[in-house]
């Protein structure tokens, strides 16, 4: 509708108050006692756009009335108060900035209109910090056609990550910022597209570039892989559409766009079509040979937010929302397929790249899978505090991705609604975690100087713990689940409180580094273990109770033993050392390795000790009398990892990079049951099915049947190999980043 100013006193309802005699255009404000807000002018974090993480976005839509007499409207903005402002001032109606950093930040504005200036005003917003691979911003995924891949996308980076395997390839660096990326129909080719403009194609395989053309001036946008031919649509911030031959890097059509936002870019199944959804509530379909338009669809009271053709029945579907309501419609039928219900619940709707399926995610953290050929719900579920991708489906598996403000990938199964697996992206490299008592959660610390407690049913974190300026490298749960400790290379411990996410105290250790640390009893009490201390802390009385003796100097290794009544420890002499808890005094002597104990265990029953040792032996002692029962002392033989069943009848070990079976009474070796490519650094024995898992140098864990004395599942990832008490989850790492894995009763989808 047009409104013509008439006078000074003329007064514009909802969009600002013009006083002549000020010469001044004055924005409408309401005051509060913290903050200026701009009336109708909505700051936000903007998912659509694909860049999530720390960009935010304002609506100045209601001072561009396209049908107001006279000079449009037109702002300027200043982020963190910079020196100069960053832009001139704009006729858009959506402004995009992107921050590098979360925290509070500061943005000034002011309007224009012909020569009249509106008043400087400043409004404080709080960026969340966004998900990070390194020092690059995660930004979006796809898959591989056949589900068995992940494509991540970073602000620098594009990573390969097999889902089942766990494979790793880093594909290429960009020295500016990677925008887009699409996998072509066979998943032979990558493309991605970048701020610099250039589209580049890749093999994700070997990551070897293929190409490399400049396409925009400016960033692009949208790209697609046009089906069964070489060619290429984009969409770049220069407003050109440019439909590209792929062998040659030329052109084949350019279609100069007008100046509205391209929200959503579809191709038809038959590669003849394309579909754009505007910022300005319009649908245009055109001609892909050509790049001239068919036809034009417009929604007076609703946003276009994305578009999809559909393979099966070649349809154009669209997710639209007004102020009330979300829904996917029919475009050329007009017909409504799903009903999403109120847009001011929902995060927003994306369709898989077949137009199958629609994923629709809510403010109240609800995930709902929609079946768009039947048009009812197939699955939903609970994943708090997780956005969705542009891109979250799998065609050749029934999973959906999710990332969350965590660091996270889940890879949900939707049939099922359950988390399948967790890809934890890391800030820094992954140092510590330990399973929580009641095999639920899981805390997970690293170089990124904070400590988070993931729910392990939702694959979401519970709690995070800034733990300042140093790394965790070592934490332990209480036994009640209430606190957590944890130690740096500092000489400090520190105590939290989980439910309140608190510091309770600290407990100095001096002229040491701090180890191990664990919890155990019911009191509760610490062991700490330092390079060369061994004490023991009283957390009712906040006070050291116990220190040991005679480990001259270093302390390589400790264990309490399974029902806490004593402690077992070795240092340079070589002997290992168990001491009563009550006096701090070494009651029995273990004796007969001629090189440092690494690792202790004790069998269930206390009837057995166990050594490894950094020379690559292996001695089991009767531990009432100390006396040496058998031992493995072979050079080219070592033993580079260890663990006992749970019945405590079989010993499993790798020797190199073999896995050996051992009767722990006897000492008779019960065979090898399987290799890996290099030696064996972890072994762990799962609590209730006849399985053993290792994991080696060749960044493999393995997962052996005892039954049948064969592998029957491998993944990628071979340090700090664990299973939950429990038997429901299994946790590896690989180059800093940590996997935790759903394991059923066939461990399903793993073989």
């Amino acid at each position: 509708m047009s409104r013509e100013i008439t006078s000074a006193s003329t007064r514009l309802p909802g969009r600002f108050d013009l006083h002549s005699e000020r010469r001044s255009l004055k924005l409408g404000l309401e005051h509060s006692q913290t903050l200026i807000h701009f009336r109708n002018l909505n700051f936000f974090p903007f998912p659509e756009s694909g860049y999530i993480n720390t960009e935010f976005a304002f609506n100045a839509r209601h001072f561009f009335d396209s049908n107001q007499e006279g000079e449009p409207v037109s702002v300027r903005y200043n982020f963190d108060q910079a020196a100069d402002w960053q832009t001139d001032f704009l006729s858009e109606p959506i402004v995009y900035h992107r921050f590098y950093s979360g925290g509070r930040k500061t943005v000034t504005m002011q309007a224009r209109k012909g020569d009249l200036l509106s008043e400087v005003v400043t409004k404080e917003i709080y960026v969340r910090e966004g998900l990070r691979i390194g020092e690059s911003l995660l930004n979006d995924i796809g898959f591989s056609p056949d589900g068995d891949s992940m494509v991540i996308l970073s602000s620098n980076r594009i990573k390969v990550l097999g889902i089942q395997s766990g494979d790793t390839l880093l594909i290429g660096g960009y020295e500016e910022e990677v925008t887009v990326m699409k996998m072509s129909a066979d998943g032979g080719v990558l493309f991605t597209g970048s701020s610099a403009g250039t589209v580049k194609t890749w093999n994700p395989v070997t990551g070897e570039c293929l190409q490399v053309f400049h396409a925009h001036d400016g960033s692009v946008l949208s790209l697609h892989p046009v089906p069964g031919r070489e060619e290429v649509l984009t969409y770049g911030s220069d407003q050109n559409l440019i439909l590209w031959s792929i062998q040659s890097g030329t052109p084949v059509w350019t279609v100069q766009l007008p100046r509205e936002y391209v929200r959503s870019l579809a191709l038809s199944p038959d590669g003849n079509r394309f579909a754009l959804g505007s910022e300005y509530k319009t649908i245009i379909t055109g001609d892909m040979k050509t790049g001239a338009w068919v036809s034009r669809f417009e929604y007076d009271n609703s946003w276009i937010d994305s578009l999809v053709y559909q393979q099966t029945t070649g349809r154009l579907l669209a997710t639209t929302r007004n102020g009330e309501f979300a829904r996917v419609i029919d475009v050329e039928h007009e017909l409504t397929v799903i009903d999403g219900g109120s847009s001011d619940k929902m995060m927003g709707i994306v369709f898989s790249g077949d137009g199958r399926f629609a994923l629709s995610s809510s403010k109240d953290h609800r995930v709902t899978i929609w079946d768009l050929t039947e048009g009812h719900v197939l699955s939903d579920f609970h994943s708090t505090d997780d956005w969705i991708f542009n891109n979250p489906f799998s065609q050749g598996k029934p999973y959906v991705a999710c990332r969350g403000w965590d660091n996270s990938i889940k890879i949900f199964d939707y049939t099922t609604g359950s988390c399948y697996a967790i890809f934890l992206m890391p800030e820094g490299y992954l140092k510590a975690s330990e399973f929580h008592p009641d095999d639920r959660r899981v805390a997970v610390g690293g170089t990124d100087n904070k400590i988070k407690i993931w729910n392990l049913a939702t694959g979401t974190v519970e709690s995070a713990f800034d733990t300042g300026y140093v790394w965790p490298r070592t934490l332990s749960f209480s036994p009640d689940g209430k606190h957590f400790a944890y130690a740096s290379d500092e000489k400090t411990v520190q105590i939290w409180d989980i439910d309140s996410v608190s510091f309770l105290h600290d407990i100095e250790i001096p002229e040491d580094r701090i180890r191990q640390v664990a919890f155990f009893g019911i009191e509760p009490l610490i062991l700490i273990r330092g390079e060369q201390s061994l004490t023991i802390y009283d957390c009712r009385t906040n006070e050291i109770i116990q220190s040991f003796e005679g480990n001259q100097k270093i302390v390589k290794s400790a264990i309490l033993s399974p029902d806490g009544s004593y402690l077992l420890a070795c240092g340079l002499d070589y002997v290992v050392k168990l001491y009563g808890l009550t006096n701090g005094k070494v009651i029995t002597d273990y004796r007969g390795l001629t090189s440092m104990a690494i690792e202790i265990r004790v069998s269930e029953n206390n009837h057995f000790v166990y050594a490894r040792t950094e020379a690559g032996q292996l001695a089991v002692w009767d531990r009432g009398s100390g006396s040496l029962l058998w031992m493995l002392d072979d050079p080219k033989r070592k033993v580079t990892a260890m663990a006992i069943s749970p019945d405590g009848l079989v010993l499993a070990t790798g020797i190199r990079q073999d896995l050996q079976l051992w009767s722990t009474i006897t000492g008779n070796d019960l065979g090898t049951i399987g290799s890996h490519q290099q030696n064996i650094t972890a072994v762990v024995f799962h609590p209730d099915k006849p399985m053993v898992m290792s994991g080696g140098l060749d960044n493999m864990t393995r997962i052996w049947s005892l039954q049948e004395r064969s592998m029957i599942a491998t993944i990628k990832g071979g340090t700090n190999l664990r299973v939950s008490p429990n038997g429901r989850y299994l946790m590896n790492g690989y180059g800093g980043e940590m996997r935790i894995w759903n394991i059923d009763e066939e461990l399903r989808g793993l073989r």
